[in-house]
């Protein structure tokens, strides 16, 4: 991913509220039916953005132990992962059900009829285990065998609507059209609720009748005891006709007849059709009270995040992102941490801050002593320590850009990629020039007080910086100003003397160099390379400051996603000085998400090990139920990738003691 994407604003599209789609009869040749209620499909076949299904082969999502998304190419699923996963789970009905249908949604029913037949043989619920095969054998293209099987079920059980439904269609497959169409209602009289099989029944009616056919069709379905399916789809038609007052009728007679807890698309259903139709306060009255995160998830989680915000309820919006984070879907994330986004942008425009409504900002400057990553009183201080004093000390200037924002001091908004960069940039070269050149280094960062970070609209001027450095007993000062032009910029670097003899200028060099967002780390890296070279001619050569295998960095792209967790500590450790700040920081599961695959991409890379550890350090005090959340991928990382340093393997251990509880608590605080 480059630098670009990742520092600039998302790209992804808005989650909308849905609506369940108007039924469409099945096809007139291989069915896709109704599979049991409660079925589980975890695993969902993808193609790849901007790609046709033709040019790109599906791919199967699944995640790892750590919770990263993985994507599999379907024929290495099916020749690889496939065949031990049947034998792992042949005498477990539920996960052998579940592997049956992940195949089944790829289109492998030939594959899975000796597991079909085994599910069919050992699933203590006779009536999932005979969907399912009779399923596999239609799609396997054989109907009349499906027909006999449920016909056989029928016979020793009794009815039921899936079986029923699932009968009809092996009946039209065989060409017997007056038996499926009695089977059907059979079906209906059953379980009336059943999607596919009143979908299949009401586009019937319309394509013999057109929409009053359809709509007499859905009535009488309505009318079967315990139906409620039927009453939903005919408040979307009313709602279609603007009838408000008979849409709400037919939805509290749905949520009447579907007790507790209600079904998860009967919600979906009434949320998304009301909030697409603009009636939110309607959609939120009906769905909120029978909503339950565990039971419903994020398919009605979405659409009452939105409708909440729509009508400006950012507390409830954010309560109920927040416990839904805690049911630890990994799946969810991306979706939660744009909820997250959108409830931030929300806030900013309800408190009004903007720039325009900060005339007179309250701006100080914090002072970050070397690495961010690691702390004055940090433990892991004794791991990059030197055996002479430090011979002199720089101080950093960043948070300055022209080429946008016109305001002087601009705060309180979402990070675009020049302002990250402008403060990435400015880390990255103070850690550099502190672990390669044993210089101290301080990093000065504006911030508005309950605001967050500050950026100046011009360079930092002569005197100033050397008064910065003056301040900081620096003997020099290296102001890092970033003028953009477009997705591109140029980075000017200045080095200033804090104390010029009087023949010299304070200006030691200057130099600026191109910069694109998208090579953001190989730009970076030349920066640092110009910038050594100027400061052993101000300072004089430094043997190597710290042991070289202490301080890897990720190789190529991957030091842009690197300059971008700096940031982001930075911005945690910045907000954790005020605790209304940090309350309100966007997507801090997002950072330790982050920070967590950096880690993982990066294994013997004790820098981002320690980001990732300073992080939860600062959240353990803070917001502690989100590291409890990390818990368990984290120590698993300690376990799995432990240092060949055991010094600082010693210290990491240590300090994942402090974030959870068994150990020193004032541990890199």
């Amino acid at each position: 991913m480059s630098f670009f994407n990742l520092f600039g604003k998302s790209k992804s599209s808005t989650p909308k509220a849905e609506p369940t789609p108007k039924p469409t009869p099945p096809p007139a040749t291989q069915e896709t039916v109704t599979l049991p209620a409660g079925s589980l499909l975890q695993r969902a076949p993808e193609v790849a953005p901007g790609k046709r299904p033709e040019d790109t082969p599906a791919t199967v999502r699944a995640y790892d132990e750590f919770g990263r998304e993985v994507l599999i190419p379907v024929e290495a699923w099916r020749s690889s992962v496939l065949p031990a996963a049947l034998e792992r789970v042949k005498d477990d009905p539920n996960q052998l059900y579940n592997l049956i249908v992940d195949a089944l949604q790829l289109r492998l029913a030939s594959d899975m009829l000796p597991a079909a037949e085994r599910l069919h043989e050992i699933d203590p619920l006779p009536e999932r285990g005979t969907t399912i095969y009779g399923i596999v054998l239609m799609e396997s293209g054989d109907p009349l065998a499906a027909s006999r099987l449920f016909e056989s079920y029928l016979a020793e059980k009794g009815s039921s609507g899936v079986i029923l439904t699932n009968l009809a269609k092996a009946q039209t497959a065989l060409g017997q059209e007056a038996e499926a169409e009695a089977t059907l209602w059979r079906a209906l009289e059953a379980d009336p609720n059943q999607e596919n099989g009143l979908g299949w029944y009401t586009a019937m009616a319309r394509d013999r009748g057109g929409e009053e056919a359809y709509l007499e069709a859905m009535h009488r379905a309505a009318d079967l005891p315990s139906a409620w399916r039927p009453q939903v789809w005919l408040a979307r038609a009313a709602l279609e006709h603007n009838d408000v007052s008979q849409a709400m009728t037919f939805y509290g007679q749905a949520l009447e007849r579907a007790g507790r807890p209600a079904p998860l698309v009967l919600l979906q259903s009434m949320s998304g059709d009301l909030g697409q139709t603009g009636h939110l306060r309607e959609a939120l009255a009906l769905t909120r009270p029978a909503y339950e995160a565990k039971t419903h998830g994020l398919a009605v989680g979405n659409n009452l995040i939105k409708a909440s915000l729509d009508l400006g309820e950012i507390g409830t919006a954010r309560a109920m992102v927040e416990e839904l984070y805690t049911l630890n879907h990994p799946d969810w994330a991306d979706n939660l941490h744009f909820w997250e986004m959108e409830i931030r942008r929300s806030e900013l425009a309800q408190n009004g801050l903007q720039p325009e409504s900060l005339p007179e900002p309250r701006v100080t400057t914090y002072s970050i002593e070397g690495p961010v990553w690691l702390p004055g009183n940090a433990p892991s201080r004794i791991l990059f320590a030197l055996p002479a004093p430090r011979r002199a000390k720089v101080v950093f200037l960043g948070s300055s850009i022209t080429g946008q924002q016109p305001q002087q001091f601009f705060a309180g908004q979402l990070p675009d990629a020049p302002g990250r960069l402008s403060r990435a940039l400015p880390l990255f070269l103070a850690e550099s020039t502190f672990l390669h050149l044993g210089l101290d280094t301080d990093t000065i960062i504006p911030w508005v007080e309950r605001g967050g970070f500050a950026v100046v609209s011009a360079p930092w001027g002569e005197q100033e910086s050397v008064e910065y450095a003056r301040k900081t007993n620096s003997d020099a000062a290296i102001s890092v100003h970033i003028h953009c032009v477009e997705q591109t910029a140029e980075v000017t670097l200045r080095i200033l003397r804090a104390q010029p003899e009087s023949a010299e200028p304070a200006v030691f060099a200057e130099f600026t160099v191109p910069f694109s967002f998208e090579q953001a780390g190989t730009g970076a890296l030349g920066i640092w390379s110009q910038l050594a070279n100027r400061l052993v001619q101000l300072f004089g050569n430094t043997p190597a400051a710290v042991e070289p295998s202490r301080y890897t960095l990720p190789a190529n792209n991957g030091l842009g996603t690197y300059l971008l967790r700096l940031e982001q500590l930075l911005a945690v450790r910045c907000a954790g000085s005020e605790d209304e700040t940090m309350n309100s920081l966007s997507g801090l599961r997002e950072i330790v998400r982050g920070e967590l695959d950096l880690a993982l991409s990066t294994p013997h890379s004790l820098p981002a090990r320690l980001i990732l550890h300073e992080t939860l350090l600062r959240l353990r005090d803070l917001q502690p139920h989100i590291a409890a959340e990390f818990r368990q991928p984290t120590e698993l990382l300690q376990q799995r990738y432990s240092l060949p340093d055991s010094q600082a393997n010693a210290i990491l251990e240590r300090q994942l003691r402090a974030i959870y509880g068994d150990g020193d608590t004032s541990e890199g605080v």
